[in-house]
């Protein structure tokens, strides 16, 4: 828990702090606040943190007797105070005179303390063109009701309202808030980048290398990679070097050897893609003395990955790895020709699909090359007939004959019977 800070005896505005009070807020629970004396002599209850940002610095009864009749206010004079019923209390307000000559009614807090010092309505019909605010310098009436064209110093040009310009509430384009941040950044010797995304990075990056309760700690600090103590220690050196090495918030860190460490000489800013090139799952593959990985293959030949790698599992040749998709030939030899499946099936009459299959099923020869493999001679014991009557007269289905011929099975071993068909055929004499 931080520790609560004694500010007994300081001074904010016309509050001199007493000492602290606790203060229920319920459940059992007390919070600190601080009794503080104002300079009219009345004492008020304040949190610390009002007190310390300048929010309250009075007691505010007190500004009423301080607002006198006849008292200016940039263009407002007070005429006499007004009591204005508010549920069950009443509420003292100043009716004023502006100098146009319209009449407000204007609380003392805001007279005194928030700077309200016109009706409000004749601010509307300035010509507020050349004006300087700040950083802005107004350059024309905008066709918007109320708002004007101004450029800041940073050279953006945007529109204003002019209550917003003439009230001082708004003095540039944004860029002053940017640069007092900065400023104080740097009087306070903080990075304030926490839950930025280049912090998640050297977050993450540390906690994969050094934290073992890490999910990612058995895939780096595991195997011994390390980040640099110079990039460990400090954020800023981490942030400087992005900066200075092309960090945009589309690209991600990589290392340039998946075994080392992160370091500034081993790492650079990388899109998605470059990255998922540089792992250690990625493999390699050599054509024509070239080596890439399957998926730089991929984007340079237009040939899907997976096209790709069940080329090169089914042992294809080097100089057919990278053919466009159903440019690939397969030869056939049947007897002493060797030709492509193409040309077979123009020279047999037989379509290049089914003889395609009929080879990735087994079957050789001039077997490929049948109308109808019912057709198919077998002899055995010097009697030959197709493999159609071989079916009719063993009983032995013609898908089964099939099965065996394409296994190579000849002779009996081909018409052989099983021995639940030798069963069946005993009990069908019995």
């Amino acid at each position: 828990m931080r520790k609560l800070r004694d500010i007994a005896g300081e001074r904010f505005g016309k509050l001199t702090v007493l000492n602290a009070v606790r203060v229920p807020i319920g459940d059992g629970k007390f919070r600190t606040k601080w009794n503080c004396i104002c300079d009219c002599g009345k004492q008020k209850v304040v949190d610390g943190s009002s007190l310390t940002s300048g929010k309250t610095k009075t007691c505010n009864g007190c500004l009423q007797v301080d607002i006198s009749i006849g008292q200016k206010f940039g263009k407002l004079t007070v005429i006499k105070s007004v009591k204005i019923h508010e549920k069950n209390s009443y509420r003292t307000m100043w009716e004023c005179r502006c100098e146009c000559g319209n009449i407000r009614l204007v609380r003392g807090t805001i007279l005194q303390k928030r700077g309200s010092h016109s009706c409000g309505k004749c601010m509307k019909g300035q010509n507020l063109t050349g004006r300087r605010f700040e950083r802005l310098l107004v350059l024309e009436n905008a066709k918007e009701d109320g708002y004007w064209k101004c450029v800041c110093d940073c050279g953006t040009t945007s529109t204003v309202h002019y209550t917003s310009l003439l009230r001082g509430t708004t003095k540039s384009c944004g860029c002053l808030a940017i640069d007092l941040l900065k400023e104080r950044n740097k009087a306070s010797g903080t990075h304030h980048m926490t839950n930025t995304r280049l912090h998640n990075i050297w977050d993450t990056m540390k906690a994969r290398c050094h934290r073992q309760n890490s999910k990612d700690y058995k895939n780096y600090g595991a195997r011994g990679i390390t980040v640099c103590e110079e990039w460990r220690n400090k954020f800023e050196n981490f942030n400087q070097w992005a900066i200075d090495n092309g960090y945009e918030e589309y690209l991600t860190l990589d290392r340039k050897d998946v075994n080392g460490n992160y370091e500034p000489t081993n790492c650079r800013w990388v899109t998605t893609k470059e990255q998922g090139n540089n792992t250690r799952y990625n493999r390699y593959i050599t054509i024509n003395g070239e080596t890439n990985t399957i998926a730089e293959w991929s984007q340079i030949t237009g040939i899907g990955p997976k096209a790709l790698r069940y080329r090169i599992e089914s042992g294809w040749d080097e100089k057919d790895l990278l053919l466009p998709v159903g440019v690939h030939k397969v030869y056939i030899t049947v007897g002493n020709e060797t030709k492509t499946i193409k040309e077979w099936s123009r020279e047999k009459g037989i379509s290049d699909t089914v003889i395609s299959k009929r080879y990735k099923s087994g079957i050789r020869g001039e077997d490929l090359f049948a109308y109808n493999r019912k057709i198919i001679l077998v002899e055995i014991d010097g009697v030959t007939k197709s493999l159609s009557d071989w079916s009719k007269e063993t009983g032995i289905r013609l898908t089964t004959l099939l099965q065996r011929y394409n296994k190579g099975k000849r002779g009996k071993d081909l018409i052989s019977q099983t021995k639940k068909q030798t069963i069946e055929q005993l009990a069908w004499d019995l």
